[in-house]
């Protein structure tokens, strides 16, 4: 696994960009999850007044967000342990290139998700992580300098 890792860079070829933007965006949602531990997410339900403030201002997915919202207002603390846990996973398989299709999958349907039912000033950061993860997932960004370059010279798949 090692001389696998150390032959991908030497695939990395001009992916290198893309692998160091991967860490980066490791480094990121590690922070995000940590900053969302240490403000209370898991004791408080600021879910619940994000998503409320949101309802406030619907728009066409109305009753998408009426949907989502009737959900994670009963199990605010079940969304905010999969929202912090997954932040985990993304930071942790970006970080050493491991199943990074499958994760920028779910950091993509996490980043989508955010914009739509919890972004209530409008900012544009959640669609701008969501085309980094599409990203990602087409082009395999964990075979440059990541695990997945292993896996994807013995096991051809979608996966890596």
């Amino acid at each position: 696994m090692v001389v696998s890792f150390l032959e991908s860079l030497r695939y990395a070829g001009l992916l290198w960009p893309v692998a160091l933007l991967r860490i980066f965006m490791s480094l990121q949602y590690f922070g995000m999850a940590m900053y969302l531990v240490q403000a209370g997410y898991l004791e408080h339900p600021y879910l619940n007044e994000q998503m409320r403030l949101k309802l406030e201002n619907l728009g066409a997915l109305s009753s998408y967000v009426q949907f989502w919202s009737v959900l994670i207002q009963n199990y605010w603390i079940v969304a905010s342990y999969l929202i912090i846990c997954s932040q985990f996973v993304i930071a942790a398989s970006y970080l050493v290139g491991y199943l990074v299709r499958p994760v920028a999958l779910l950091a993509a349907f996490l980043s989508l998700h955010m914009y739509i039912l919890v972004d209530a000033q409008g900012e544009k950061t959640q669609l701008f992580a969501f085309a980094i993860h599409t990203t990602f997932c087409l082009l395999g960004a964990g075979r440059c300098l990541g695990l997945d370059y292993y896996f994807y010279k013995s096991r051809r798949g979608l996966l890596w």
